[in-house]
């Protein structure tokens, strides 16, 4: 449970030593864990953020899975359908739980989706 644990340093600052607390960084939800770890659901705990990446800016939220949280950088089409079931104010999507399962995509690579069922 790599997110879930502090870590305890110390730190110097004009030569007084003192400790401080910081979160280990959050994973960001992957195909393959979802598909080798049997996931099929995850709860959304924030209304996410923008973050740019490779393919430009995309909607990132923190999700939490098996007791883990992660960030899942969500594609158009996984946003589209949050939207969908959730509506266009991303603040209404925390707390919801959202069925999801993995298959491959256009480009051949294994990808994240909201399952069928729910829609």
């Amino acid at each position: 449970m790599i997110n879930s644990y502090l870590l305890v340093v110390c730190v110097c600052c004009g030569g007084e030593m003192r400790k401080m607390q910081v979160e280990y960084s959050e994973k960001y939800l992957k195909a393959d864990y979802i598909r080798e770890n049997k996931i099929t659901s995850l709860k959304i705990l924030n209304e996410g953020e923008m973050e740019t990446g490779q393919y430009g800016q995309k909607l990132c939220l923190r999700v939490l899975t098996n007791g883990i949280k992660f960030k899942w950088t969500l594609n158009a089409t996984n946003k589209d359908n949050l939207i969908k079931l959730f509506g266009r104010e991303t603040t209404e999507w925390t707390g919801k739980e959202v069925k999801i399962g993995t298959k491959i995509q256009d480009n051949g690579k294994l990808g994240i989706f909201l399952t069928a069922e729910q829609f």
